[in-house]
This record gives structure tokens, sequence and C-alpha cells, in this order.
């Protein structure tokens, strides 16, 4: 009989996760899978701007945009955001997909956030959704 995993567990150790790529090649579709190696002393560039295949992995893991420097908005409600210039994975958990904790700096602040909200942050229609979510709230 199998064990009911019921609460998350922190990965300690530097990691191995797999990813799966969709390209497509010579008009044919391309599906492979790649071996992402995580660790949380590693920092990673929030710019775009020639990323290596490593890092493109990386963002891929964690469902972050390749080609678009990362942002952060201190409030979601609000259009400002800060450009974030690195980042690092604080802390790996692991139900049954993992999930992962992002620190990074904005001037003096230190920001600790979900891997899948920053991911969320990404998005063109972030602050419209957040805003919209607020007004359902009330």
């Amino acid at each position: 009989m199998s064990e009911l995993i019921t609460e998350e567990k922190m990965i300690e150790e530097p990691t191995v996760f797999k990813i799966t790529i969709k390209r497509k090649e010579g008009g044919k579709d391309i599906i492979e899978t790649r071996d992402v190696y995580v660790d949380t002393t590693s920092i990673h560039p929030g710019t775009a701007k020639e990323l290596s295949e490593g890092e493109l992995d990386v963002r891929r893991l964690l469902g972050l945009p390749l080609t678009k420097d990362l942002v952060y908005y201190p409030d979601p409600r609000d259009n400002r955001n800060v450009p974030v210039t690195d980042y690092r994975i604080a802390e790996m958990y692991d139900i049954s997909d993992p999930w992962f904790t992002i620190t990074f700096s904005t001037g003096s602040r230190q920001v600790c956030i979900h891997s899948m909200f920053f991911a969320e942050m990404q998005k063109p229609s972030f602050v419209t959704d957040m805003k919209k979510a607020a007004e359902a709230a009330q």
C-alpha cells in the first residue's frame, strides 16, 4: 500500500530536476528531456541578455520568461516594478511537483517569494489580474 504524502519535504542538497522541452527543428516537433542541476548557492541573472543554456533551463524549470528581464512588483496593485538583477533559489520543496522559494534584493530590501507567484509577476496581465482579484474580494 502506498503512503499518501500530506506535507512538503524540503530538499537540502543540490538536486537534478528533469524538464521537457518542445521545439521545432526542420519543420518537425522535437521533444527532449534534460537534466537541470539546481542548488541553493548559485546566483542566476535577472536579465535575459546572453543567458547560457543552463540558465535558460533553470528559467524553464521555474516557469520564468526566457527572453525578458525579470521584474518585481512591491505592490501588486501598482504598475511600478523594480528590475531584478539577479536571484537565488533559496529553498526547494517536493510534494509531487517541485516548487521553490526565490530570494533577491531590491535596493535595501531583501525579498523572499514563492517561485510560482514570481513567475506570475512576469506576465503582462499581472497588475490587471491582481486588481481584479482585489475587487472581487471586496
